[in-house]
């Protein structure tokens, strides 16, 4: 059964600090009887002075341990690895350096906790990813590539990812796709590519009890990291422009955000543990999507979006494909707002009275039936099953 299969997760994500679909796969997984191995983001583009902190950790940890693969059991059957391999889309030699003397080194770390015949999902599709599905991926295993972003966009070198990615979608068992725009980025290069949109946990992301008094300032919120895709600066105007409403941001800080630092109402409460999560969007009174419009920002589905409305609460978004879709398919569960501060405000005041409307929670929730993560992961174990090994 597709619930008791070892799985390996090659994530374009740490497992710490922002929780995402990556390690709501592991997680569910490995409770569903199965051995789960995570192995942390291997790259997809050059690292930069800000990724040093992250790389000198993983080095320490995998130092520590005597290997070039640091492995840590973070709850039962599921362990993250902490890879140190040369990162991807390079030169000749560095991908035959990697090839050669760290990626059997990651296979032997993974070989060595007993998986067997793993299902090798991976989220990344650089040069990197590739080879190492490659080496975990046995004739009775199987690999399943999730595309949740058109990462070419984030490339130094987007033709080498583009070509490496299709390398990875030929070779693949399975593909996913997050939304429409990225089933048709994929179809014409893999034979059966499914919509696989990202899920969310209803049980925990349920409405709260009405606690906060109609006297209270108003808090508007956003969850998720702060970097390149986030418009900053629309957050420090819209808080620039409101005085009386409090900024709360719950996330890793990913980027310099001296403007937001410096103004009185803004709280940025950095990464907060998943668990916690529900609690903090509980005290909002409008949640955010402020992302910045581009070609990566067009495929991605913020996986905060559906938190906020199994939540019920107010959504004020800029014109994601992702948002402008919720509203087509149920109305106008969302307000959709341009990246301009006056309109923003403007979208933000209109959406705070809907705070303590109970009929209106109830549609935004009903937004999400269907998207409920055990629903995901039925169908994710039926293609699993359905889709014969290559």
């Amino acid at each position: 059964m597709a619930s008791e299969r070892d799985v390996v997760v090659l994530a374009g994500t740490d497992w710490k600090p922002l929780w995402q679909q990556q390690q709501e796969l592991a997680s569910r997984f490995a409770r569903a009887g199965g051995r789960v191995v995570y192995v942390e983001n291997v790259g997809v583009r050059e690292p930069r002075a800000r990724d040093i902190g992250r790389v000198l950790r993983r080095l320490r940890r995998g130092l520590a341990r005597g290997t070039s693969a640091g492995v840590s059991e973070v709850a039962p059957r599921l362990h993250v690895l902490s890879p140190l391999v040369l990162p991807p889309l390079g030169s000749r030699a560095r991908r035959w350096l990697n090839r050669r003397f760290l990626l059997p080194r990651v296979r032997r770390a993974i070989e060595g906790l007993g998986l067997r015949d793993p299902v090798v999902i991976t989220f990344l599709p650089t040069d990197t990813a590739v080879d190492l599905a490659e080496l975990l991926t046995t004739p009775a295993g199987q690999t399943v590539y999730c595309c949740t972003a058109d990462f070419a966009e984030l490339a130094r070198r987007p033709d080498r990812l583009r070509a490496s990615e299709r390398a990875l979608l030929g070779r693949s068992d399975l593909v996913l796709a997050s939304c429409i725009e990225l089933v048709d980025h994929c179809a014409p290069w893999a034979p059966r590519v499914h919509l696989f949109p990202p899920g969310v946990d209803t049980a925990v992301f349920a409405p709260p009890p009405q606690t906060r008094t109609a006297t209270a300032a108003p808090v508007i919120g956003y969850v998720g990291g702060l970097h390149r895709h986030v418009d900053v600066a629309l957050l420090a105007e819209l808080a620039r422009m409101q005085p009386g409403w409090r900024i709360v941001c719950v996330g890793p800080i990913q980027r310099p955000c001296p403007e937001l630092r410096r103004l009185p109402n803004v709280s940025l409460l950095g990464p907060r543990d998943h668990a916690d999560i529900a609690e903090h969007i509980a005290g909002f009174d409008v949640c955010l999507v402020p992302y910045v419009r581009s070609a990566y920002t067009d495929t991605v589905s913020p996986t905060k979006l559906l938190e906020y409305l199994a939540m019920g609460k107010p959504v004020v978004a800029t014109a994601l494909p992702a948002v402008a879709d919720l509203t087509r398919r149920f109305g106008d569960v969302v307000t959709i707002a341009p990246n301009d501060p006056v309109a923003f405000v403007a979208a933000v005041q209109a959406a705070l009275p809907g705070a303590g409307d109970v009929v209106a929670a109830a549609r935004r929730r009903h937004a999400t039936r269907g998207r409920d993560w055990e629903e995901r992961m039925a169908t994710l174990r039926d293609l699993i099953e359905l889709e014969p090994a290559a």
